[in-house]
């Protein structure tokens, strides 16, 4: 029996378009009033998540940021947060000037980049709230008296193989100082190395024994990307979406249907409502 369900957002939860399908809503309406609360476990922001939380009347903590930052958004309430260390900040910095891709720094609710490039404009259209612009200067001073930065830095750039390969130069570099994963074809996330969703998850569980008692064989876990592998190999109950690659597939016990097919609720009819 599946006591709880964890589901990414991007790619998962949403369509292309970046919207809940009707679908989607509907079995996800029907899994809570079976009794069984739905957590959104994602690599967005709190206010990047509000909008979908809203959508599915949720009132569970989310998992946001992979971790990094784990809040409340019914009481607006921070449960948990990771920051980056501010050397690493400016090392990070020093690092991709070569490699040409776009930083954006996550800051609870902040959304700060050093100037507007093209897919950053692109990921603004997206988003769909505003970014704030300052120098780098300016940015280091959003963490003052503190030696710790943001909660998450955003790498973006619309060439695939140039993330790709500046991917596999960063992961090398910073090995075991800080947690770079891929969760999209054009973006790179940097956390703090001891920072992910299955380890969020971790956290929201063990702080909420009373409210929260889950055994981990009966959680269901669903993503498709790089960073939702941890939380599947995790999970009792774990669900790759079928866009996603295919070593994220391996890591999932699971294959359902792709987010284009309403997968996420595919999954959830045949394995809690029993309706496929």
């Amino acid at each position: 029996m599946i006591q709880a369900v964890f589901t990414d957002i991007d790619g998962t939860l949403l369509k292309s378009n970046h919207t809940i399908s009707h679908q989607n809503q509907k079995a996800i309406k029907k899994v809570r009033e079976k009794g069984i609360p739905v957590f959104l476990a994602t690599g967005r922001s709190g206010r990047d998540a509000q909008e979908y939380y809203k959508i599915l009347d949720l009132d569970t903590p989310a998992v946001c940021m992979n971790g990094a930052y784990i809040v409340d958004l019914k009481n607006k309430h921070v449960l948990k947060e990771e920051k980056i260390p501010l050397d690493l900040v400016i090392e990070m910095k020093e690092a991709l000037e070569p490699l040409h891709l776009s930083a954006t720094y996550y800051s609870k609710d902040r959304w700060i980049t050093q100037e507007i490039t093209p897919v950053i404009k692109r990921e603004v259209k997206v988003i769909g709230f505003s970014i704030e612009v300052m120098p780098f200067e300016d940015i280091l001073k959003n963490w003052p008296g503190s030696h710790n930065g943001p909660n998450k830095i955003g790498l973006l750039s619309n060439n695939e193989k140039q993330l790709l390969e500046s991917y596999e130069l960063l992961i090398k570099k910073f090995e075991g100082r800080l947690n770079i994963q891929r969760s999209q074809l054009n973006f790179l996330e940097v956390i703090s190395p001891e920072v992910s969703k299955k380890r969020g998850i971790e956290y929201l569980l063990k702080a909420n024994p009373e409210q929260y008692p889950f055994l981990r064989e009966h959680i269901m876990t669903v993503g498709d990307s790089d960073n939702d592998i941890e939380m599947l190999r995790w999970a009792g109950v774990s669900v790759a979406m079928d866009n996603a690659p295919e070593h994220v597939k391996k890591a999932a016990k699971i294959l359902t249907l792709s987010n284009r097919e309403d997968g996420l609720a595919h999954a959830l009819n045949k394995y809690i409502l029993n309706e496929v």
